[in-house]
């Protein structure tokens, strides 16, 4: 049974310290995880494994995921899958996050000597008009993910205020 306790100063400072550890344990999990690559995005090529994780979200949720590719996408390199995905996760979550969609459009396309990948909601909340911290912290992510390789982030709203993120890497 849960009881009111008070805590004297050192008890206080004790909680105060425990909270802090959790939070950096946690954000230090989070930069693991980020590192990670899921074995399947290497085993079955970033079409398929996008093609899979939108399908299982979809399932997960009552949000409409569309997936489509364009051009010849093949398995380029392990670092620009890798890269794509990651970019990938972080602007989905960002996206379901601080708006509200029923349904996002994504669509891989190879044209050229470059990969883009495009984003696109039906919300009515423009994500990119919030002042909001963590949702400008995303997008440097995105971008620092993305420069190594000269990737580009591209992102505008419709006067309806649905989100588009587009990333691009050249090949």
């Amino acid at each position: 049974m849960a009881k009111n306790v008070i805590l004297t100063n050192e008890g206080t400072k004790q909680f105060n310290h425990a909270i802090e550890l959790l939070k950096t344990s946690i954000k230090e999990i989070n930069q693991v995880a980020d590192q990670m690559v899921p074995e399947n995005l290497i085993l079955d090529g970033l079409s398929n494994y996008l093609s899979d994780f939108c399908k299982s979200m979809e399932a997960d949720s009552k949000l409409k995921i569309v997936f489509t590719t364009e051009g010849e996408i093949i398995n380029a390199d392990e670092h620009i899958d890798t890269t794509i995905f990651r970019c990938f996760r972080i602007l989905i979550f960002t996206i379901l996050k601080y708006s509200t969609p029923d349904t996002i459009y994504i669509n891989l396309l190879k044209s050229g000597n470059a990969f883009n990948l495009t984003i696109k909601d039906n919300s009515t909340f423009n994500i990119f008009k919030v002042p909001n911290y963590n949702i400008k912290q995303d997008l440097e992510n995105v971008k620092s993910i993305l420069a190594p390789f000269n990737g580009n982030l591209y992102f505008k709203t419709a006067e309806s205020n649905n989100n588009e993120i587009v990333i691009q890497i050249p090949i």
